[in-house]
């Protein structure tokens, strides 16, 4: 599942289940909405899947006989981010430092945002909004670079760049009369 996603029904196949079976998310017990000798499902709610990593999912049948069964990981993975715009999205050469907004989606805790392919640290505003500062070493010369938004793992990636311009202030000549 991403991290941060809806809940869901999950299904359990195997063999053994039986009435009163549990399942268990971690520690947390679960108890079947359906069951068979094969197959148990179980509510996952939202807040289950709120943050990367991994579960271990076990079945406990009650006595007689009955116990644990062997645990099978279940991934909770971050999303791939996207970019949709940048603020500002434009700097003057030899302009100061400041902070840039980017907007998109799938942004979570830990995201870094690449500019010009130099990683760092952003402050995650909300799921749509990072900023990072942006220092004038960076836009002392004129071009186009690349900006990225990186989501750590499990899962996370690469967003696609967004390009910032770095150029030069027009002037046009007065002219007097």
């Amino acid at each position: 599942a991403l991290t941060g996603g809806p809940a869901f029904t999950l299904t359990l196949t195997g063999t053994g289940f039986v009435a009163g079976s549990k399942v268990f998310w971690g520690a947390t017990e679960l108890t079947p909405t359906s069951f068979s000798s094969t197959q148990l499902t179980v509510n996952i709610p939202a807040a289950n899947i709120a943050t990367a990593g991994t579960v271990n999912i076990t079945v406990f049948n009650p006595a007689p006989g009955g116990g644990t069964s062997a645990a099978v990981d279940f991934f909770i993975n971050n999303p791939v981010p996207a970019i949709s715009a940048l603020n500002p999205s434009s700097a003057l050469v030899g302009g100061p430092d400041f902070t840039l907004t980017v907007n998109g989606s799938n942004f979570v805790t830990g995201a870094q945002v690449s500019f010009n392919n130099l990683p760092r640290a952003a402050t995650l505003v909300n799921a749509g909004q990072l900023t990072a500062a942006i220092t004038a070493a960076e836009i002392a010369t004129a071009g186009v670079v690349n900006v990225t938004v990186i989501n750590p793992g499990p899962g996370g990636g690469t967003s696609a760049a967004a390009d910032f311009i770095i150029g030069y202030q027009i002037q046009l000549p007065l002219i007097l009369k």
